[in-house]
């Protein structure tokens, strides 16, 4: 077959391919980007999921801006701008050339689908390049057309490419550098060694981790064509193979020596200096079923798939190889496929991390013996180059099993093939997210700094410590519209950032804004706040996201701007009084929705406490003759009305509450009386002037308490007696979606909210009694559209029948109430249609 047929034809198989494991993506090419290779969503399409999709969007845009001259070079002003305090990652690569190809699409297609066309152009790229490597090891252009198909369907080089990371587009770089070393290895003209060269080069800017694995698999390319060669026929001149291996080495070394560099000045001042913990690699290591089952365990573990037909091709090629090995003609063949197979079960155990045989014996020791293996935290991502393995294994294996002029061995590559990209098909379901090409409150932002003549740099809250994917949100409204971001998304953070910002600013992520912090934020020239309350996830607050809201609205430092969807925009003013008490705005709020539980049935699991149960509570036994305390985990607290411990104990004694800052200091002591067999609510107040880190210290002082729950709580809660009822709006509670202007509703829209429980609350306790829960909402929908379903659940785990939630109906749900366990009523939208919740009417009836 001539090049150029194989070149149409090829882009041609890729253009169909690329159509239906992406599929809705071809509908959406100028609207949205892929986030995922594992959909959730209902028709697989919403707006603006963050995901590191958005992340590597904004350093392609970052790269055309630079290019356009609008960003100088090496620079990166919308994030991570904090003038001379902070500055974590001077020097960025902006993953050349396909960054530079999107650049140049972007003018002319827009920027969903430039980035799609450019993903495209990947993709067929790598399957032309191994469809050429594969060639030299096949017997008929169909078995290396088929074998080359491992580029384009294995779930894992979808997963890469859906999912926004970097090595989605790394398989073109990976098979040129091998179609390089494996034509040094035969001997070939130093040209191959130059692509080679020049295919180290652009891998390590797309991929540190896949340029790692093939700069470590570097013998083994040349091992590989050497041998295919020498049975081939092939003798090359031992200095051609030095020459060429020492030029294809210089991309190696260059390689290396950018690691190094990013390593010396990044990672040793990050908060990865060093390395991944087992333990933390534990949570990333996949099962072993994921290589074949096609039940779906998880992204994680079935990006290791490889399927059923891939595997009986290799072992039946390599039991006919065996048989043939007398057949010197043949024999080259078989030692190939050995070669290959031993590796890629190599591969296998080490991309199993520590589920691997023998609590993965084999990766641990990989960590003890290559240098730089500790750093890695996916070990699934040495699969980067496990399509080139799969492909020249099943391209062997093909010609093992070749039978002359058999109708069967001309079907042989066609049925293999149709199998695979089935039995892979099966695995990738594409989620498009859809982008906004604008955020009001953003513009608003950038508009008053404008008129003000000062720099747009504003902290966004939630604020991380860098590395959550939540913060793509912000950096693709900064990007739009040229807002400097004090912080920023990254995937490791330097620990400058974490010191200088994170830590002394956390506190806004609980509306704390004194003028200490004040004074902090003007002398980094930050004159912004943005909130996203769509994006507060339980774990930056102990309380839900309008306790920090309202303190925003009503501090007198503060102007807001605009309030546009999720997103509140507030202006710091010159010489702010940082009292928030002086707000002259009426708190909507007097129920606050508490994060911090500490349920003793999951503290027993690490407890050396004696636990009791019975029907429905766990507990943890205090007595004061054996010494034994209860010492929480360490949370972060804002000062807050009626801030206290909550303590759910029964016994007979006195139990000690004690508030502590970690360096063991003491802040507050309380002493409880607790007379009663029957489990009861038990408060002690916290008294903070600051936003603290604290924990909670319980020791029974007299007698033997049970402990079956704690929670830091604020705020009014008061029980129900039967007949009355409470009236909680939905804006108090824990949600997604937007809240109204007047604050008088949540707006869950289909478009952009997910199919997920979107709105809870309010995780607080009921005495034991009958309560009847009303939602109060409408929804211009038909009416009987499904629009949600509802139940009630409790912090132990246990829930009610779930309830439906049907446009024009009312949506009301009866439960009884045991033991007084916090209880939250949580709603899952279906995405139907629009819905406006009011918030949770409860009454209780006896």
């Amino acid at each position: 077959m001539t090049l150029s047929r194989r070149i149409l034809l090829s882009m041609l198989i890729s253009l169909v391919i690329w159509m239906a494991f992406t599929w809705p993506l071809p509908r959406y090419l100028a609207e949205g980007i892929p986030s995922s290779a594992r959909n959730v969503e209902p028709g697989n399409v919403r707006r603006m999921i963050p995901g590191d999709h958005l992340q590597l969007l904004y350093y392609f845009d970052l790269a055309a801006e630079t290019f356009r001259g609008r960003v100088p070079l090496f620079t990166d002003p919308f994030q991570f701008d904090a003038g001379p305090y902070t500055n974590p990652f001077p020097l960025y690569h902006y993953y050349i050339p396909q960054s530079l190809i999107y650049a140049c699409f972007k003018p002319l297609a827009g920027q969903a689908a430039a980035w799609n066309l450019t993903g495209l152009l990947y993709v067929w790229g790598a399957y032309l390049l191994l469809w050429i490597l594969a060639r030299r090891y096949a017997h008929s252009e169909a078995a290396a057309a088929v074998g080359a198909l491992t580029v384009l369907v294995l779930p894992y080089r979808w997963y890469g490419l859906l999912g926004g990371s970097p090595s989605g587009f790394a398989p073109v770089w990976i098979v040129l550098t091998i179609l390089g070393l494996d034509a040094v290895g035969r001997g070939f003209r130093l040209v191959w060694a130059l692509a080679s060269m020049a295919g180290f080069i652009f891998l390590r800017a797309a991929d540190g981790q896949a340029f790692y694995f093939l700069v470590l698999s570097m013998p083994f390319w040349l091992l590989l064509g050497l041998v295919h060669g020498y049975f081939a026929g092939h003798r090359p001149r031992p200095a051609r193979v030095m020459g060429g291996t020492a030029i294809a080495g210089l991309g190696a070394v260059a390689g290396v020596a950018y690691s190094l560099l990013i390593r010396w000045r990044h990672l040793a001042v990050s908060t990865m200096r060093g390395g991944r913990s087992l333990a933390e690699t534990a949570l990333f290591s996949p099962h072993w079923q994921g290589l074949f089952s096609w039940s779906a365990w998880s992204g994680l573990t079935n990006q290791i798939f490889i399927g059923i037909a891939i595997p009986v091709l290799l072992l039946a090629g390599l039991a006919v190889g065996l048989r043939n090995m007398r057949d010197r003609h043949r024999r080259g063949d078989t030692l190939v496929l050995i070669l290959l197979v031993a590796a890629m079960v190599v591969l296998v155990l080490l991309a199993l991390g520590i589920r691997g045989p023998h609590h993965g014996v084999v990766f641990r020791a990989a960590r003890r013996m290559i240098p730089g293996f500790r750093f890695l935290r996916q070990p699934a991502r040495i699969f980067s180059i496990m399509p080139v393995f799969l492909a020249l294994a099943a391209t062997v294996a093909l010609r093992c099993l070749h039978l002359r002029n058999g109708w069967s061995s001309r079907l042989l590559p066609y049925l293999v093939g149709i199998a695979f990209l089935f039995e892979c098909k099966a695995q990738v379901s594409t989620t498009v997210c859809l982008l906004d090409s604008e955020q009001p409150a953003y513009r608003a932002v950038v508009e008053d700094a404008r008129e003000k003549e000062i720099v747009p740099r504003a902290v966004i809250i939630p604020l991380w410590p860098g590395d959550s994917a939540w913060s793509s949100l912000y950096q693709h409204y900064a990007m739009i519209h040229g807002l400097h971001m004090l912080n920023g998304y990254l995937p490791v953070t330097s620990t400058s950032y974490v010191d200088n910002v994170f830590r002394p600013l956390k506190g806004l992520n609980s509306g704390v804004l004194d003028q200490k912090r004040l004074r902090y934020l003007e002398q980094l020239g930050v004159n912004y706040l943005l909130l996203h309350e769509n994006a507060f996830p339980e774990k930056v607050s102990p309380f839900a996201v309008a306790f920090t809201l309202e303190r925003l609205r009503q501090h007198p430092g503060l102007k807001m701007l605009m309030h546009a969807g999720p997103v509140w925009a507030f202006a710091i003013r010159a010489a702010a009084d940082s009292d928030n008490r002086g707000g002259s705005q009426r708190s909507r709020c007097d129920v606050v929705c508490p994060t911090r539980h500490f349920y003793a049935g999951r503290l027993a699991r690490r407890s050396t406490l004696a636990v009791r149960r019975d029907d429905r509570l766990t507990y943890l036994r205090l007595g004061d003759k054996t010494g034994s305390e209860l010492s929480l985990r360490a949370l972060s607290s804002p000062p807050a009305d009626r801030l206290r411990w909550m303590i759910l104990a029964r016994g007979k004694g006195v139990l000690e509450v004690r508030t502590e800052v970690p360096d063991g200091g003491v802040v507050g002591r309380t002493l409880l009386p607790v007379g009663c067999t029957q489990p009861r609510w038990f408060a002690s107040p916290v008294s903070l002037a600051d936003y603290t880190r604290i924990r909670a210290r319980l020791i029974a002082r007299e007698g033997v308490i049970e402990v079956a729950h704690v929670f830091l709580a604020a705020g009014e809660w008061q029980s129900l007696r039967p007949g009355e009822e409470l009236f909680l709006p939905s804006y108090c509670l824990f949600h997604a979606g937007s809240t109204a202007p007047d604050l008088s509703s949540v707006e869950l829209d289909p478009e952009r909210d997910p199919r997920a429980i979107v709105v809870y609350g309010p995780k607080l306790p009921l005495v034991p009694g009958e309560y009847e829960v009303t939602l109060e909402y409408e929804s211009n929908a038909p009416v009987g559209t499904h629009l949600a379903r509802f139940n009630v659940r409790h912090v132990d785990g246990s829930q009610t029948a779930w309830q439906s939630v049907a446009a024009g109906h009312p949506a009301t749900l009866r439960f009884e109430e045991e033991v007084g366990l916090p209880f939250f009523v949580a709603l899952l939208f279906e995405r139907r249609a629009p819905m406006r919740l009011y918030g949770v009417r409860l009454r209780r009836l006896r």
